[in-house]
């Protein structure tokens, strides 16, 4: 049968990641984005070699993703070569085991290749998770380049959704319309 009660009780454990998967891509669109929501994926460099990306939240092609909330994950960096310029790409990666259906996600490095004057941005995964059940899938946060053996300043790649309320808000002040509404504590009231 391929209609079936979602939110209801069944008697048995019947949720599975995809329909949440499903459900948020339904209502957020397909595509891959952060969330205004914590620090949002906020990138700072640490040293030469290390970049710290903040608490966010993402949804990749309707697959949610969090770094917690007053956390961090730290990006490891080969040292830049004097004389050539690099580019890595500091990375969202959903993979899924095709034996085990376990999906997981992680913040990684793509190291760019050493150029003397143009250095190209690293190739990463595309897959569609949704369509295709693709086992793995990169979503860009940031472009760290390296001018020899120094870190330069990252260059964002995400884009970041604003909250319904807010959303709509903006909207209805395009429209001339006025909204008012309450902002809901962390209880949902």
């Amino acid at each position: 049968m391929s209609t079936h009660l979602i939110t209801g009780k069944a008697g048995y454990e019947h949720v599975k990641a995809s329909d949440h998967g499903a459900l948020h891509a339904a209502i957020m669109g397909g595509g891959e984005f952060v969330l205004e929501g914590g620090e949002q994926f906020a990138c700072q460099v640490i040293s030469n070699n290390k970049v710290r990306i903040f608490d966010g939240e993402a949804l990749m092609q309707g697959r949610h993703i969090r770094i917690d909330r007053n956390t961090y994950e730290e990006t490891t960096h080969d040292n830049g070569v004097q004389g050539y310029k690099r580019i890595d790409l500091i990375v969202l990666t959903y993979e899924k085991n095709a034996e085990t259906n376990v999906e997981s996600a992680k913040v990684e490095v793509i190291k760019g290749v050493p150029d003397a004057s143009h250095p190209i941005v690293p190739e990463y995964t595309t897959g569609d998770i949704l369509n295709s059940g693709a086992l793995k899938n990169q979503m860009p946060l940031y472009q760290i380049p390296f001018n020899g053996l120094s870190i330069g300043e990252p260059v964002q790649l995400f884009s970041t959704v604003p909250t319904a309320l807010r959303s709509v808000g903006a909207r209805a002040a395009r429209w001339g319309w006025e909204v008012l509404y309450l902002q809901a504590d962390h209880r949902g009231f």
